[in-house]
């Protein structure tokens, strides 16, 4: 909850998708659970494994207004990603006081959870959650 809130305090809005340069993880899984509070379809990339080309084309591709990602990926990130981009070091955020109420947000059916970018193309497969 704190870093969906932090996320929706600097300007996240819902609908938009937010890349995860990660690892498997406690953080990735943090990370994704705030994007979706927050009423948003996150992007995972492993950021040991993913080509620089293909991060670089997924993160412009998706228009993502925030990466979020591991300290040692932090480098290669802010390497790749575009200008307009914000990112977030999950190693460091986590820890930082934030509001742990649930965000309240207004989300469908129709609103995606997650975009996976399959190997080879670059093309992508938006997931749905129904509840």
């Amino acid at each position: 909850n704190g870093l969906a809130n932090r996320l929706i305090s600097l300007g996240l809005e819902p609908r938009q998708r937010v890349c995860l340069v990660v690892q498997r993880s406690l953080p990735m899984a943090i990370a994704m659970l705030a994007v979706l509070k927050a009423g948003c379809q996150y992007v995972p990339l492993d950021g040991q494994v993913t080509a620089e080309s293909a991060l670089r084309h997924i993160m412009k591709d998706t228009e993502a207004p925030f990466v979020l990602c591991l300290e040692k990926f932090y480098a290669k990130v802010q390497q790749l990603a575009e200008p307009t981009a914000r990112i977030i070091v999950l190693d460091s955020s986590i820890e930082e006081p934030e509001s742990t109420l649930r965000p309240y947000l207004q989300v469908n059916r129709a609103d995606g959870a997650y975009c996976i970018y399959t190997s080879g193309a670059y093309e992508h497969q938006l997931g749905h959650i129904i509840i």
